[in-house]
């Protein structure tokens, strides 16, 4: 579970991240001050990735927009997902891509671990392009 802090002008809200990628990230938010992010409202975007393959962690401090945020459930009142745009900032996404990289090849590495234990499963990097390949292969 990754932490993010987004600070707006006028509030601050922190929640677990949900998805990342070189250009956005989806942030779960449980928060009752959620409305006073905007779509559009510049924000401070903060978080620190676990580290890869014992590398060194990655620490985000950057200027960002929120893009969209939207309820996550029915039943809670405060769950919020937000998703937030980073500013055009080349040497992070470069960082952001690599990263992600890292991680895709550890789960590949984990999901083969994986078919030691379900033998009829064929997993190669080539049959992970999308999430109902994965989940059938989970399942």
């Amino acid at each position: 579970m990754t932490r993010a802090v987004i600070i707006g002008q006028d509030a601050e809200a922190s929640g677990i991240i949900y998805d990342i990628s070189e250009v956005v990230c989806a942030v779960y938010v449980r928060s009752a001050n959620v409305h006073d992010f905007e779509p559009g409202s510049a924000v401070r975007f903060m978080t620190k990735l676990p580290d890869t393959d014992g590398g060194k962690s990655l620490e985000i401090d950057t200027m960002a927009t929120v893009f969209k945020s939207y309820k996550q459930g029915k039943n809670d009142l405060k769950a919020y997902r937000m998703i937030i745009q980073y500013d055009n900032n080349p040497a992070l996404r470069l960082y952001l891509a690599n990263y992600i990289s890292s991680r895709q090849r550890e789960i590949v590495r984990e999901l083969k671990e994986l078919s030691e234990v379900i033998p009829d499963a064929e997993i190669t990097e080539d049959s992970l392009t999308g999430e109902e390949k994965i989940a059938g292969i989970l399942t």
